[in-house]
Order: C-alpha cells, then sequence, then structure tokens
C-alpha cells in the first residue's frame, strides 16, 4: 500500500508528505525472500521458517535505530 502511495503522490496527504517508512516495506521483503530460499533449501524443516516473518517488526527497529544513530553521527 505504501508503494502506491509513493508513486501517486496526489493520494498523500500534504501533512504525511517525508513520513512514509519505506524501509519497514524492505524488511518485510528481505525476511520474506529469506524464507523462501530457506525453506526450498531446507524442505524439511516446512513451513517452520514462516515463523522468521514474525521477526519483521523486531528487525525493522532495529536497523531503523542503526540508520539514525549513523545519520546523528554524520551530521
Amino acid at each position: 500500500m505504501e508503494v502506491l502511495i509513493v508513486r501517486t503522490p496526489g493520494m498523500l496527504l500534504p501533512e504525511a508528505v517525508g513520513q512514509s517508512d519505506l524501509l519497514c516495506g524492505w524488511t518485510f521483503v528481505i525476511l520474506l525472500a529469506l524464507t523462501l530460499a530457506l525453506a526450498v533449501v531446507f524442505p524439511r524443516v516446512g513451513m517452520l521458517w514462516l515463523l522468521i516473518v514474525f521477526l519483521s517488526q523486531p528487525l525493522h527497529l532495529v536497523v531503523s535505530n542503526a540508520f539514525r544513530r549513523k545519520a546523528n553521527t554524520d551530521a
């Protein structure tokens, strides 16, 4: 949904400009691709690899804090 709003800026409210967090979407996409790759490589584990997707929010918080710290030290 966020990609749709970013591609069509007319749908975005003026006070919400600059508040989109694309890092959250990319974190989920990377974890989902990792889950798919692990499920193909190690099929005996089965659907348990999908539990990795539940780590998307905590991982997003860690990555965003790391980027925020780096931005603060560079400034």
